[in-house]
């Protein structure tokens, strides 16, 4: 039984899971403009999640692999975007958040099946993060963004974000 659609998500020629309706074809895929180049996927920049939670992916030695390709790129902000809003998007945002990332929600950029969508987003931007059009973010980037330091604001070494006692300039 699935966990949270319970038999529904098992019922072979109805299901309503989307993870058994689309497992395996076209609509897992990301779109191909915003698909990840060959390179990214060598690199491993794009993942699939079984779990709500982006971050609940771990490596063999038992560290989130979002997280840690996260931190081993300095970055301390995630911009979510994607499907399942009052579900995959706002466990991802908590998790960023209690992992010490700032999170942006692009609040045109995501969507569900479900009647929760602006609860969803009221949830997240109250709580946990900044919900806001995609278009605001990209001005954000283009015009106010200046790129600082690795942990100038923000430590790597501690999962909840604190600075790093032993932060040095790179």
């Amino acid at each position: 039984m699935d966990r949270w659609y319970g038999p529904d998500g098992l019922r072979l020629h109805e299901p309503e899971n989307a993870r058994y309706i689309f497992d395996g074809d076209a609509g897992m895929r990301p779109l191909k403009e915003i698909a990840p180049t060959a390179d990214e996927l060598a690199a491993g920049c794009f993942y699939h999640s079984h779990m709500l939670d982006m971050f609940w992916e771990f490596r063999p030695d038992g560290k989130s692999y979002l997280d840690e390709k996260l931190k081993d790129a300095g970055i301390d902000t995630v911009v979510i975007s994607g499907l399942w809003t009052d579900e995959c998007d706002l466990a991802t945002s908590y998790a960023a958040l209690s992992r010490g990332y700032d999170v942006v929600v692009a609040r045109d950029a995501v969507g569900t099946a479900t009647a929760h969508q602006e609860s969803a987003l009221t949830i997240i931007g109250g709580t946990c993060g900044v919900v806001l059009r995609t278009d605001e973010i990209t001005k954000y980037m283009h015009v106010d963004f200046v790129e600082g330091l690795k942990r100038a604001v923000k430590g790597l070494m501690n999962p909840d974000g604190r600075k790093d006692d032993h932060c040095s300039s790179e």
